[in-house]
């Protein structure tokens, strides 16, 4: 009667504190794993069939790749690294890293540790590798970043470049274009690590162009041309990911008002003295969007948005030709070139950012405090 009452009383931490109190599996220090069998239980709820050849063999593509990462994230632990669960051929089976993970054995403390970690690398891997993007990236990128490429005129005559209208003389002369990288796996897999409330399915940057700008007045015109153009349709965009630290659009808004009324045809020189004026005389009302990031300088400014383009894709099944349609995100970063100078400089740096995300995936691997690294996302 006693182990009867026992069991009815005994419930998962790991399972209630992720499902009803918002803790990430990946911040869990052990996991309830008792055995092979409940292992093998674990990995069908997981989502994959240990008799099943394909799932297996993916399964140790994973752990191999994890195993890498860790070595790799970790340099100072080289020769210190368990081989009970770094060596494939001593681990043997890859679900005694379950057990392992759950052990509350203090001899295995350092084995319980590092299979936490490479755990933790295979979940974000599986979930990178299982998403919409994993499968279309090709139209994908080629759906969003296509069109926006054609509007891109270079004049090498006088080495200039344009945002340059199909349909109409709208052209807005600006600096450079950007087409964001392909983001590879270790780069992804460390973001993931480091932005506690971020999922895979959550990354809204995976594509993604910046423009570089002559002045204030070119980044406005620039969002202009990209609504115009049917680039970018604005009811789809990810209000709450939207940030501009650059130049106040309610201040802005209110110039552009003020020159129509006085209908007057303004230079750019003109315009860019108008703003700078307003900003001075009116700071106190400046509305600036500002979308905390733990990772980025203070100082780094910019204007950034996600919109979402529906994608088609077509495939076909059972011999019937069908089109796939789903949104996907993409993310516009607009700049000045000056401020884009100065970002690139210093702690504003991408390097140094990039350096930000890697010590806090060190920490949060092993469990250890975030010493002020918070749980914000961008």
């Amino acid at each position: 009667m006693l182990s009867l009452m026992a069991t009815n009383l005994y419930f998962r931490r790991q399972a209630l504190e992720t499902l009803l109190g918002g803790k990430s599996v990946l911040d869990a220090p052990k996991l309830s794993v008792r055995d092979l069998e409940w292992a093998n239980r674990f990995v069908e709820s997981y989502g994959y069939h240990w008799e099943d050849s394909e799932d297996q063999n993916l399964i140790y593509s994973y752990y191999r790749q994890a195993a890498a990462f860790l070595q790799t994230l970790f340099p100072e632990e080289e020769g210190k690294f368990p081989p009970e669960i770094f060596d494939a051929n001593q681990l043997g089976d890859v679900r005694k890293l379950l057990v392992y993970a759950s052990s509350r054995n203090p001899d295995l403390k350092n084995i319980q540790k590092w299979s936490c970690a490479m755990l933790k690398v295979m979940h974000v891997t599986f979930h990178l590798n299982s998403d919409l993007y994993a499968a279309f990236e090709s139209d994908i990128r080629s759906q969003i970043l296509g069109p926006i490429k054609e509007r891109i005129y270079q004049d090498q005559v006088q080495n200039r470049v344009y945002l340059n209208s199909l349909t109409s003389d709208e052209r807005v002369r600006i600096h450079k274009l950007e087409i964001k990288p392909k983001k590879n796996q270790t780069s992804a897999v460390i973001k993931l690590l480091a932005k506690r409330r971020l999922v895979a399915m959550n990354i809204l940057d995976r594509v993604g162009v910046r423009i570089v700008t002559r002045n204030t007045f070119d980044i406005f015109q620039s969002i202009r041309f990209l609504t115009n153009e049917s680039l970018v349709c604005y009811p789809h965009a990810i209000v709450n990911e939207s940030a501009n630290s650059v130049y106040p659009t309610n201040l802005f808004l209110e110039a552009m008002d003020g020159l129509r009324s006085k209908n007057m045809m303004a230079s750019e020189k003109e315009i860019n003295e108008v703003l700078e004026k307003k900003l001075v005389d009116h700071q106190e009302r400046a509305e600036y969007k500002d979308k905390d990031n733990v990772f980025t300088d203070a100082n780094y400014k910019f204007v950034k948005f996600i919109s979402r383009k529906l994608i088609r894709v077509k495939t076909e099944r059972e011999g019937k030709k069908e089109t796939i349609k789903f949104f996907y995100p993409f993310e516009v970063q607009i700049m000045d070139y000056p401020t884009y100078i100065n970002n690139m400089r210093g702690p504003l740096s991408h390097e140094e950012y990039k350096k930000r995300q890697t010590r806090a995936a060190r920490l949060r691997l092993l469990h250890l405090p975030d010493q002020g690294v918070s749980e914000t996302i961008d």
